[in-house]
This record gives structure tokens, sequence and C-alpha cells, in this order.
């Protein structure tokens, strides 16, 4: 362009015999001319581009069957693109073997495809232009869109699709998602093997793959933040709650998927040794949820030694383990299983689980570790609290008292959850007034009989009833499973509140303070009383779940009729 309108130039100053001065003043005028239409942008001052770029055309048409082995699809759009993002957010499924050479013209306007060696034959193919291509000023499109068409005389129909969500249960777009032909491989790892069938969620998280084949087919969602079609360990990873079978070219709707799994890394052991004749400490690279222990002499023949994990009231990177019967100066090695807070199974180096049992005398004296009490209690729930001693605690014949401040018994019952972790709960309901009591620990013993010399004093508020509300509800779901729980959770990080589940699937919960809850319900078939989002390597689907959104809970009323329903 800049060279035509040097020529015209030319051809004024020549022709029309104007003035050096003159010629001299359109020359540069036309300069800028030039560089003006040679910059790509939104004209100044002029409205930011807000509207998604269109696919106009496509050849062959989709669904075309019989198409010619030496076909080089064509994609048009509605204006120019940005190739780059359209070299990582256009699929071609099946994978093909060598990957396509994708060649632009008519100023990246158009998209031709070709294929190395040509096409296969007796084939579907489908192509999917997913929501992260863009136009030069970065707008997506609204949607994926797909295309598919056949060397052979028909075409495949089956259709699989859904809706995808984040970890904070928010529907996504922009995510891969990718199927994988169980025929083909039964256990697929998508950290090595690419998905067959891929798409990308667009609005309000929804997603279609199409032209699918009869079959079982196994599902993953994930954030493809390097563009390579694998998953990566630092990539957010949905798993579906179970495979889909595709028959008869049906079109199948998946159970919702949400990105759980954000962290795949386990925590790292780091250290292990012991502290003395029966406790040893581990430490871990991350905060621990969960734990078991055992430690085996190498020895030909030997028993392993059964360990008791001390319990924490929150998740720590420091674990002390008790172990009685560990021979002073002998090695052991430690069978450990333990996971992080997502599920995440713990690592460690093979030096790493190996100790040498000490000799050094018990020191330490048992006393009360922590207390959970101070808080607010629901005027109609039992009164109670929880303590955690230091070290594994046996109880005393007739432990269990608790005092009123007047010397008072209170009556009720303890229940020890663990070797280290007590409740109390009280015969009585919680009530309208404070209570303060002073709860003895010298019925706690350790291991060498010696008594835990404290005494913790608790203070329980109750719940203000004028704040209180009520909430109840139903879940529907058309193939109801085992052990369904639901939780109301007033803000992300704020306490979870459990409802009690009918075995009608009806449900309710009381005393809940006033504000905006979500509703989460799941069926919990490892009985763990989490969500599990499930494992990809070995494979294990999600628990399924449902989320009813938000819930207004209201002071002194009952909000009825919340219907979470499962898809």
């Amino acid at each position: 362009m800049s060279r035509k309108l040097f020529c015209f130039s030319c051809w004024v100053g020549n022709r029309l015999a104007i003035s050096a001065r003159v010629y001299l003043r359109i020359v540069p005028c036309l300069a800028l001319c030039c560089a003006a239409c040679a910059r790509v942008g939104s004209p100044g001052g002029g409205q930011e581009d807000t509207i998604p770029p269109r696919v106009v055309r496509m050849a062959p048409e989709d669904s075309a069957t019989r198409v010619s082995l030496d076909m080089n699809p064509r994609i048009e759009f509605s204006e120019r693109m940005n190739k780059a993002s359209a070299d990582q957010a256009i699929f071609i499924t099946p994978y093909p073997v060598r990957y396509p050479r994708f060649e632009w013209s008519r100023g990246d306007r158009v998209l031709t495809i070709r294929f190395e060696g040509g096409l296969e034959p007796q084939k579907t193919y489908v192509i999917t232009i997913g929501t992260g291509v863009t136009d030069l000023h970065g707008v997506r499109l609204a949607s994926a869109q797909a295309f598919a068409f056949s060397t052979g005389d028909s075409i495949h129909r089956g259709r699989v699709q859904g809706v995808v969500y984040d970890g904070r249960f928010v529907p996504t777009s922009g995510l891969t998602i990718g199927l994988f032909p169980l025929q083909d491989n039964p256990s697929p790892d998508p950290a090595r093997d690419y998905a067959a069938y891929v798409t990308q969620s667009g609005n309000a998280g929804r997603f279609s793959i199409g032209y699918l084949p009869d079959g079982t087919y196994r599902l993953f969602a994930w954030r493809d933040a390097n563009s390579d079609g694998l998953i990566d360990a630092e990539e957010p990873v949905g798993l579906a709650s179970t495979d889909v079978v595709v028959k008869d070219g049906a079109r199948v709707r998946i159970p919702s998927v949400c990105m759980g799994l954000s962290e795949r890394t386990g925590p790292r052991l780091e250290r292990i040794r012991a502290l003395d004749a029966t406790h040893v400490e581990m430490l871990f690279g991350e905060p621990v949820d969960s734990l078991r222990v055992e430690a085996v002499e190498p020895a030909s023949g030997a028993t392993p030694i059964e360990c008791s994990v001390l319990k924490t009231p929150r998740a720590s990177n420091r674990v002390v383990v008790y172990c009685s019967g560990l021979k002073p100066g002998a090695a052991y090695g430690a069978h450990v299983r333990a996971w992080d807070r997502a599920g995440n199974p713990a690592e460690w180096a093979a030096d790493t689980t190996s100790f040498v049992a000490s000799g050094q005398a018990v020191t330490m004296r048992l006393h009360a570790e922590s207390v959970e009490d101070n808080r607010a209690i629901s005027p109609d729930s039992p009164a109670g609290f929880s303590v955690w001693t230091n070290d594994l605690a046996v109880p005393a014949t007739g432990f269990g008292r608790a005092f009123q401040d007047d010397g008072t018994i209170v009556e009720g019952a303890w229940h020890q959850r663990h070797a280290n972790h007590f409740m109390f709960a009280a015969n009585t309901v919680m009530g309208s007034r404070e209570r303060n009591w002073v709860v003895p620990l010298a019925d706690l013993r350790d291991d060498r009989g010696n008594p835990c010399e404290d005494s913790v004093r608790v203070t329980l508020y109750p719940a203000r009833e004028d704040s209180m509300g009520e909430v109840s509800g139903v879940v529907s779901d058309s193939v109801p499973g085992r052990n369904l729980r639901v939780l109301l959770r007033k803000t992300e990080e704020g306490p979870i509140y459990p409802a009690v589940v009918s075995d009608s699937l009806s449900w309710h919960a009381n005393g809940l303070p006033a504000g905006d809850y979500e509703v989460f319900a799941w069926y919990d078939e490892d009985g763990n009383g989490r969500w599990s989002p499930g494992n990809i390597i070995p494979f294990a689907p999600a628990e399924r779940w449902a989320v009813f959104g938000t819930v207004a809970i209201r002071p002194r009323w009952t909000t009825a009729g919340v219907v979470v329903r499962f898809e």
C-alpha cells in the first residue's frame, strides 16, 4: 500500500508541476495515511470491539459424506482472526497420527487445514472451533462450533453434552473437555494419551461433543494452560461421576462436572524420627488431613506394630505418632498412608520412611492440648465441647464429669473419638443462657498410668433465637444412591452446617444464623464425610453431587420447598 501511495505522489508532482513546497507538504500527509492504514486496532476514540467473531462457512458442509480423500477442509470467519489462538483452540478428532498444517488466506479470515498424506478412507472426522479462538482484538467465539464429515457412506450421530463448573461450583467457559473411548484403551492416562474427541466449554459452562460412534467413553475436563492437549500436574481437572455410554446414536447428557482436582500433588514426607521410646515424629511438605501408620521391623516374619496418630483440631504438616512395643536401637520401616485436604496421597523417597527406635524415656506430661468451646450453639442443640490431649489418653473408670461454677454436676456422656480426642455432650439442650463449666481431666491417664493434671474451663454461648432461622427441602433424583448428605455453607470460608436427611430424601436444618447459604448435596460413597472429586490414576469417579445455589435464611422463619436436583 505504501508503494502505491508513493508512486501516486510522484505522478502528482511531475504532471501537475506543483511547487516543491506544496509537494513536501503532501508527501508527509500521504505517509501518515499509509502508517495509519498499517496499524490494526480500534479507531481513536471509537468503541471497544466486543462483538464475537462468527464462523461464516465451512467446507465440506456439516454432515457431508463420501468426501474425497484429497479434500482440505476450510473454515471462513466473519473477520480477521488471531492465528496463534486458532493453533491452540481448533481440535481435530479422531486425533491424526500426523497433525495437519494450518494455512491462512484472504487477510487471515479463511483457514485451510491440509492433512499430510490426505484423509483416511471410511472415517468420520470432527473439526471443533473452540471458544479459545479469538479475533485480532482478543474477542472469543461465543460458543464452540463443530462440523463433521465422512469419507465413507455414513456419519456417526452420537452426542454427549453437559455443564462444567470450577472448584467453587460456578459454571465456567474456556475449559477443555476430552472423551476417551474405553473400547480402545480401558485405562486412559490423560497425562500421556490424547483424547479422541475434544471441545471447549462455552457460555454458562455448557459443552457438547457430537458425531460419536456407539461406545463407552470416559470424560475429563481440564484447564489446558499450555495448550498441549494433555493434563499436566499443575492443571485443574474435573472428573465425571460415571463413564458415559452412547448407544444407537443417542444424545446423552452427563451429570455436571466439577473441577475438584485443583491441586494433585500429594504431601511429601520429608523426615521421620523417633522422639522417645513411644513417639515418632513425621514432617510433611504440607498439612496432612488424614494419616494411617504401621511400623515394621525389617526382619523376616516380623509383625507390624499398630500406631496411633495423635490428632489435632486442624490439619498440620507435623504429625506425632504413638507406637508401643518398639525395640530401642532397632531399625524400622514405616508403612505410611497419608492424604492432604484435597485427597491427594502422600509421596516419599525410599530413604525417608525408615527410622531407628529410641531408648529415651518418655518425659512429656499428659495435658490438654486444645479445647473447642467459646462458640455459639443453637438453643435446641445439646451443649457440648471437644478436648484434644498431647498424647494417647486412656479414660479411667468414672471418667466423664463436668461441673458448673457452683459445683453442680453436669449430666452428660463422654465419647472417645480417637486416641487423644474426646467429646462431651450434655443430656440437656443448650437453652438460652451462657454455660460456664469446669472439667477435671484427672481420670485420663497416659500409657504409664500417670493422670492428666489439667482442669479446663469451658464457656458456651447460646445463639440468639431471634437471629436464627430454619430451612427445609427435598432432593430430587431419578436414581438415588446411598449415604446422601446435605450441607449448607454461609460463605466460601465460613462454617458448614449439616442438614438432617430422611430416607424419603427430604431434609431440614435449624439453628442457622440469618444470611445467604449455598446448599450442596452429594452421595458420600466412601463414607469419609467429604465430597470426593475422584482420582485419575488409578481411576475413581467423582461422587455424584448437586448444588442449589443460594437460599436466604431469615430470623425466626422457616424457608421451605428448597429442591436440590440431581441430573
